[in-house]
Parts: C-alpha cells; sequence; structure tokens
C-alpha cells in the first residue's frame, strides 16, 4: 500500500549539510516521511541545490530574484528581516508569487493527500490560494510558530492571518497561550496544541563525565530582535562584579549583532561577553552540557522556545524570559526561574541564584529534563503529528494534539 502523500511549505529549511539555520521543520518532515510520502517546498538561496533527495524527503527550491538577491528567507528568518531593514519588503511580493506559482504547479502535477503548511504568513496564505487556483482539494493543516501569530498586526496582516485561518482544514499551533490567539482570529477552525520537538534521546542529553563550568552563561539563539538580549547585556556589569570570572557566550548570529557589539563595547564588557556566531546544530549539545546556566531571556512574541527544551535535555540550568508558552516548558523555581526579560534586577536575582546554589539548580534541571522528555521529544511529537495528518486526509480533526 502506497503511503500518503504530504507536500510541506517553509520558509526555514536546512539548504545545505552543517547549514545552522534552524532545523526542526526538517526534523519533523523526517519522522513524518515514516508515513508519508513527503515533498518539502522552500525557498531557494545562492548556494542550494534545486532540487534533492535528503533523509527520504524530495526537497524542491522556488525562485522568486535572481540569486543575488534571495535573501529574504534564513539567516535570522523573514520578520526579523523585515523588522530590521524594510527595504527586503520589496523582495516580498517576488517570495509570495514564487512560491505561489510553485505550490500551484506541483498540486496540479501530483496528488496530494494533505499540505502542511508551517507559519500562516506566507506560507498559510499562500496553501490556501494555491488549493484554490490549482482546483485541488487536499486537506490543509496549518502550524503556527509565534512570530506569524503575534505579528503582522497592521490591517493588512491580521486580514492575511484571517485568510489563513479561515482557509485551513485545521490549525496547530506549538504552545497554549496561541489557542485563544488563534480564536481571537474568528472562525470555528480546529485548533491544536501540536509543538515542534527536540532529540532528547540521542543528542540533547545528560553526560556525567562532563564538568560543567559554573562561571559560563550561554545564551543560543538569533541575535534579533525579541530575544531579551539587551536586559541580559545590562546585567552583565553587575554579574561581572559579583563573579569575575563569568562570561556570557552568546551562541547565534543576527541583524543586531553589530549593534550588540557596540553595547557590549560602551558597557566595558569586552572579554566578558563573547560572540560566538552560529554553530552546527550537533555542536549544541557539548556546549549546553559545560555551562553552568543557560540564560534565555525570551520575548513576549516567543511561540515556544526550543532551547529552553534543548538545554534542560542536557541537565542544564536555565534562565528563562516570562513569554506565554513558558508555561508550558518551564515550571517556576521547579524546573527553572522565569523572569520578566526587561527587568534588569531580575535577571541578576536568578542568575545568581543559580550560581549561588549550583545543587538546587542542577536539580532543578534534572525534574526539567524529565518532564520535557515525556512531551516533547521527536518520538513522541512526530507521532501526535502523524496522527493529526493523518486524521486531515479523511476527515477535519477536533480536539487538542500533545
Amino acid at each position: 500500500m502506497s503511503k500518503p502523500r504530504l507536500l510541506v511549505l517553509t520558509s526555514t529549511f536546512p539548504r545545505w549539510r552543517g547549514d545552522t539555520d534552524p532545523r526542526f521543520v526538517y526534523d519533523l518532515c523526517r519522522m513524518l516521511a515514516r508515513e508519508f510520502a513527503v515533498t518539502v517546498l522552500a525557498p531557494h538561496c545562492a548556494g542550494a541545490a534545486r532540487t534533492e533527495e535528503v533523509d527520504g524527503l524530495t526537497v524542491r527550491r522556488f525562485r522568486y530574484a535572481p540569486a543575488r538577491l534571495e535573501k529574504l528567507a534564513y539567516d535570522g528568518g523573514i520578520a526579523a528581516r523585515l523588522g530590521r531593514a524594510p527595504a527586503y519588503w520589496l523582495l516580498v511580493p517576488a517570495l509570495l508569487l514564487g512560491q505561489l506559482v510553485a505550490a500551484v504547479r506541483l498540486l496540479r502535477r501530483e496528488d496530494f493527500d494533505v499540505v502542511h503548511a508551517h507559519w500562516l504568513i506566507p506560507q498559510g496564505v499562500v496553501a490556501v490560494a494555491a488549493r484554490s487556483l490549482a482546483r485541488r482539494s487536499p486537506r490543509l493543516v496549518c502550524t503556527s510558530h509565534g512570530s506569524d501569530l503575534y505579528g503582522f498586526n497592521g490591517r493588512l496582516g491580521k486580514l492575511a492571518k484571517r485568510y489563513a485561518v479561515a482557509g485551513a482544514d485545521h490549525v496547530a499551533v506549538v504552545s497554549r497561550p496561541m489557542v485563544a490567539a488563534i480564536r481571537r482570529l474568528g472562525g470555528d477552525v480546529p485548533v491544536s496544541v501540536a509543538p515542534m520537538g527536540v532529540d532528547l534521546r540521542s543528542r540533547f542529553t545528560v553526560d556525567e563525565s562532563v564538568a560543567r563550568d559554573p562561571n559560563q552563561m550561554l545564551y543560543i539563539g538569533r541575535l534579533v530582535e525579541g530575544k531579551g538580549l539587551e536586559p541580559l547585556l545590562d546585567a552583565m556589569p553587575r554579574i561581572a562584579a559579583r563573579y569575575p570570572e563569568m562570561k556570557l557566550l552568546l551562541v547565534g548570529d543576527g541583524q543586531k549583532r553589530e549593534e550588540l557589539r557596540r553595547i557590549v563595547d560602551r558597557l566595558g564588557l569586552e572579554g566578558r561577553v563573547v560572540f560566538m556566531g552560529s554553530r552546527r546544530h550537533d555542536q549544541l549539545p557539548d556546549l549546553l552540557r559545560r555551562a553552568g546556566v543557560a540564560a534565555l531571556p525570551f520575548g513576549r512574541d516567543e511561540g515556544l522556545g526550543l532551547t529552553a527544551i534543548e538545554a534542560l535535555g542536557c541537565g542544564c540550568p536555565v534562565v528563562v524570559g516570562d513569554a506565554p508558552a513558558v508555561d508550558d516548558i518551564v515550571e517556576r523555581d521547579v524546573t527553572g526561574f522565569v523572569v520578566d526579560p526587561r527587568d534588569v534586577e531580575a535577571l541578576i536575582r536568578a542568575i545568581s541564584a543559580v550560581r549561588d546554589d549550583p545543587s538546587r539548580a542542577l536539580a532543578m534541571a534534572r525534574e526539567g529534563r524529565r518532564r520535557v522528555a515525556a512531551r516533547y521529544d521527536w518520538a513522541v511529537v512526530g507521532g501526535h503529528y502523524a496522527k493529526l495528518l493523518r486524521g486531515a486526509t479523511v476527515k477535519t480533526c477536533g480536539g487538542t494534539v500533545g
């Protein structure tokens, strides 16, 4: 019996082996390939293959501009690029049209059973329009990851989000607080809580043979707006005065890198704050096993916060921002420290609590690992999504997944 055919629309997908861009869509597709024939449609960029077979997935990358201009996706994400460099808005119509044309062609040429669109904007909008233009009727599931739902709040953005939600057969969100935000868009589409996952069985694991450095504070993530990095840097002079050996390692890259460097220079933090650049996904567990604390001051628009799950998976104590989604991952003062990321004093108190009582902090992290492993390992998440998508090929799903 042949597998049902699944078309995945995404703007974030590894461009090549060892790519440092987020890989959660790729990891989910690999899990789904056990039960579906998966085709991925993603934006092209210079250096990436137009078509390739990767780990059982068929990957097609659509062109939307000359190669030297195809920079809207990747390296920080679409929303971050638009926020930092308004000139990129000129590429938005081209990307939408390129993705729409490619999706319509695929839907007309191949008999897909279900379409899975990651992010309401732009993929959800494109998927709804493509299904109509192609005159095909595969079921459509849209997953919102947070930035697409909490952002784009102008009149046009709200219309686009409503269009995507109204045209979908099912909407998945990656954390519980997002359900209410979807409902506020109107309509009665079924909504499931279906987070992305982390490899907590073989990659993000505890290694007791690796010694933690209590003076090493680690941030992993994009250096973009909304990550709470400025208050964290503002806290560093007082943290350094209290703990002279402590350093902050910033792992990641993004449009705010040079601005953050200027803040470091202004605060006299040379040598205290280290910009490590992007790292491959397989290099992150070792960093998390050695760090004394992971400082992850998420902003309010964070959809889930996979880095916190990765940190807990490695047994690393966490200090996280109080984004709504954090409650799904961290129980305050039980599995980690949760603070207002804008409150420098609160950041200092939480980081000091980890530094002053490492035994308690490590015990909290161990309990955190036990909890996230039961919900966020890819084997669990992949099974949830497979059920949701299998149901979507037959009927509209209801209830909550995950």
